[in-house]
């Protein structure tokens, strides 16, 4: 169970750059908890597509590290993603 208010971080690494990021959220209503997103009772709420930022000189294929933090418990459901530049870019769940 995820908290009100809760944020949910993870580090990850893309090698689809320039192409932007889609990180699928999925939900469960059940008593145990579900393997795999295709486990009966999972069903996908929404996509975060996050553009990646320019980066001087990379080559299409480029891995590009970033935190991605998941925002619970506000209006909206909101995801942000933290590049090694520093930079952060962030997008609201789109159903």
């Amino acid at each position: 169970a995820i908290a009100v208010d809760e944020c949910i971080s993870k580090k990850y690494i893309t090698h689809k750059y320039p192409e932007p990021l889609s990180s699928p959220l999925y939900v469960y209503n059940g008593e145990d908890q579900p393997e795999f997103v295709d486990s009966q009772g999972v069903q996908k709420l929404c996509d975060f597509t996050i553009p990646l930022p320019h980066i001087p000189g990379a080559a299409p294929g480029t891995p590009v590290i970033f935190t991605l933090r998941l925002y619970f418990g506000r209006t909206e459901l909101k995801a942000e993603a933290e590049f090694q530049s520093g930079e952060v870019i962030s997008t609201l769940c789109h159903f």
